[in-house]
């Protein structure tokens, strides 16, 4: 296992890295827009967008490419995987303006506590469940089943609603009042 220090070391070197990534994405992204502003080639500027790393904001880069690109997403099924965007004539590219407003200022990453957790969500809805006083429309399999899906362990998972729990452990206890049968 590697130091603390060695991985804060190696932390700090990431905002270069990420600058000069950012840096080579729009000057690539400028010279695209140059292209198919010329040729009006999409192939180009499909090429770029698909070629990108998965760590890459893609959502930004594809923002970017609509607003300065004359260009639009493609939403034909059998052909938009390969080729996310075609040629619009009806939209004019705009290289200056691409170069005045990069692609990293589109569509920032969500701060944290913006992202949808959904284990999160299905621990919240466990917790109400186990405080109902009744279920409807659900079992404790139901209930497990969800848990599995989101990846949670199914031991907090509630197996009966509270009003039947609190019946039980009356019973139980022999605070109804009740003597059994024999």
């Amino acid at each position: 296992m590697k130091k603390e220090q060695e991985i804060l070391k190696r932390i700090k070197l990431r905002p270069v890295a990420g600058a000069k990534l950012d840096a080579l994405i729009q000057d690539e992204g400028i010279d695209v827009l140059k292209h198919f502003d010329a040729h009006h080639d999409v192939r180009l500027v499909n090429r770029f967008y698909c070629e990108l790393s998965n760590d890459t904001r893609k959502n930004a880069v594809r923002a970017w490419l609509l607003a300065f690109a004359g260009v639009i997403a493609n939403t034909n099924s059998l052909t938009k995987k390969e080729a996310p965007f075609i040629n619009f004539r009806e939209k004019m590219t705009d290289v200056d303006g691409a170069r005045s407003r990069p692609w990293f200022l589109f569509k920032p990453d969500a701060a944290p506590d913006k992202v949808f957790d959904l284990q999160r969500m299905v621990q919240a809805m466990l917790k109400r469940a186990a405080e109902a006083s009744d279920w409807k429309g659900a079992t404790a399999e139901q209930l497990r089943t969800i848990a599995v899906v989101a990846g949670i362990d199914t031991t907090t998972v509630p197996t009966m609603p509270v009003h039947i729990k609190k019946r039980l452990l009356a019973v139980s206890c022999g605070a109804t009042g009740h003597t059994p049968r024999p």
